[in-house]
């Protein structure tokens, strides 16, 4: 047999074997590589030494390959061997016309223990040469990693499936196509789905593209009740909604609306009554606190924009049963700075404005202005000395927690001042 027809008969093997390897359950094939497969030292071009650069921003090598030939038959590039830095090596081998992709194979690095290469994957390609058609991974003990086919190959639509160590059952699947406007031409989801490896194999997130280009997307519990709903709208964060539940329950423990202008927030109780209300804006997030009975009790405003501190508190108005103001505390980059109080008596005479400035950089008590329209009013200093400090709850402090899910416009740095 000559040179070229030992050529024609390794490739003519390989290539059965990948067909036969797509429908393969979990047992690893066992074949030749490239190297082990073909012995035509006259059709192996010289090699070629790729660059040892280092990445500086990964760390990683720049180019994975580390060497490599083409096999040509005829002046066709009929294969190409790659050694990559890892110690994995790939088989790629081409179309009649020496340019578009048949199928590549990768195998591990080779081990004394080992009598040849084991394969690590196997990647065909259709007829244009480029569009993947199918691939197979396997892991070092035989089992099947993840799998991959193409859908439709008018839309380009290709679903892969990453499956539990036991190389049968799924783990994650995900199916997308290709978008040429997005970033990095990644891909378009379509629809992914992820499960646990449990004995009821529980469904526990659900990523799905809608036919009007909003997305809706599901987390589950382990017995598949929802815990959170988001529905995230055509153009992003405008028109997204998203609803938290209480385990194991129905019961909504958060949920939100995203309009061009705000987002609204409502909070709940497991009873079902609500804890809070907020409003995000981009530039302050204000949050109105409520009793078991619905009756508000203080609303609290931060300002999002400060860019001495960033995220910082700036007023928390506290309201009596009739839902009057009665009391207003101010804070400036993050500094308590003036406590106003409304309808106050003093030694007997009622005020309609009691406004208490304080000292930033002690806390202390600095002036008092009692303000009335049918009385006099009075203005009181304080030194430092006197240790007079404001009392605020210690609730009335604390800011609530911004959840991740929840889409809030950037802050702006143009307003840093109030």
């Amino acid at each position: 047999m000559t040179p070229l027809q030992k050529f024609l008969a390794a490739c003519a093997a390989l290539v059965l074997l990948s067909v036969a390897c797509l429908w393969l359950p979990a047992s690893q094939p066992q074949a030749p590589s490239l190297e082990e497969a073909l012995q035509v030292s006259q059709s192996r071009m010289p090699m070629r030494l790729y660059s040892g650069a280092i990445d500086p921003k990964t760390g990683a090598p720049a180019d994975p390959n580390d060497r490599g030939y083409d096999i040509m038959v005829d002046g066709r590039k009929t294969a190409t061997f790659l050694q990559r830095k890892d110690g994995t090596t790939q088989d790629v081998f081409y179309q009649e016309n020496g340019e578009g992709l048949t199928f590549i194979r990768e195998y591990y690095p080779l081990s004394a223990s080992d009598a040849g290469r084991r394969i690590k994957a196997l990647i065909t390609f259709s007829a244009d040469g480029k569009t993947k058609r199918s691939e197979i991974w396997w892991r070092l003990d035989g089992t099947r990693e993840k799998l991959g086919h193409l859908l439709d190959p008018r839309s380009g639509r290709y679903e892969e499936m990453v499956l539990f160590p036991d190389g049968n059952t799924a783990q994650s699947s995900r199916i997308t196509e290709p978008n040429p406007y997005a970033n990095n031409f990644e891909p378009k989801l379509i629809i992914e789905k992820r499960w646990l490896d449990n004995a009821r194999h529980s469904l526990v997130y659900q990523d799905q593209l809608q036919d009007d280009g909003t997305r809706d997307q599901v987390t589950y519990d382990e017995n598949e009740v929802p815990l959170k709903v988001k529905h995230i709208g055509r153009w992003g964060k405008v028109g997204t909604t998203v609803k938290f539940y209480f385990p194991g329950t129905t019961q909504v423990s958060l949920e939100s609306e995203t309009s061009a202008a705000a987002t609204l927030v409502t909070a709940y109780r497991k009873d079902g009554s609500v804890l809070y209300k907020q409003q995000l804006l981009s530039y302050q997030q204000s949050t109105t606190y409520f009793d078991a009975s619905g009756k508000p009790l203080y609303e609290q405003v931060i300002w999002t924009n400060d860019v001495s501190v960033g995220r910082s508190l700036w007023k928390v108005t506290e309201v009596d049963d009739r839902g009057m103001i009665k009391r207003e505390l101010v804070w400036s980059h993050g500094k308590f700075n003036t406590e106003t109080l409304y309808n106050v008596t003093v030694d007997g005479v009622l005020y309609e404005k009691v406004i208490r400035t304080y000292r930033e950089e002690d806390g202390t008590l600095k002036h008092v202005d009692m303000l009335g329209r049918k009385v006099p009013s009075r203005s009181v200093d304080y030194t430092a000395a006197d240790n007079i400090r404001v009392q605020i709850p210690a609730d009335e402090l604390v800011m609530p927690e911004l959840h991740e899910e929840i889409p809030i416009p950037e802050p702006s740095s143009t307003m840093s001042d109030r």
